[in-house]
């Protein structure tokens, strides 16, 4: 490949990877290791990915069934009080009272134990 077609590629592409859409300085020629046909260019990253798992479009699709598979559904992340894993309806029974005002006593890092709780190494 020429200098001329590796510059009319990164043009076609819009400057980004064929996989990915990542705009990055250096993209890498992608081809067929049977062929040696250029399919593409490519960031590092995806470039890798493929190489990794042998250019087998087989071996892909079970990477992706498997992500898939084990993808959890992702929520707003919500900082909370170490304190509020303990809010339990007093009514409950599970938590008396006296237990949360010892709970907020240790607040300051140093448990009964002598121990610091982990919050406090933040």
């Amino acid at each position: 490949m020429s200098l001329e077609e590796y510059n009319q590629m990164v043009s076609d592409q819009d400057g980004g990877c064929k996989i990915c859409g990542t705009k990055e300085s250096k993209l890498y020629v992608d081809h067929d290791h049977d062929t040696g046909k250029v399919r593409g260019l490519l960031c590092h990253c995806c470039n890798a990915g493929i190489g990794l798992l042998k250019d087998s479009p087989d071996i892909m699709q079970k990477a992706i069934q498997y992500v898939r598979a084990n993808q959890e559904v992702k929520e707003t992340p919500r900082k909370k009080n170490w304190l509020s894993l303990f809010e339990v309806p007093q009514e409950s029974g599970i938590v008396s009272s006296n237990t949360k005002e010892s709970l907020i006593g240790m607040k300051s890092g140093a448990t009964e134990s002598g121990l610091q709780h982990p919050s406090s190494f933040e």
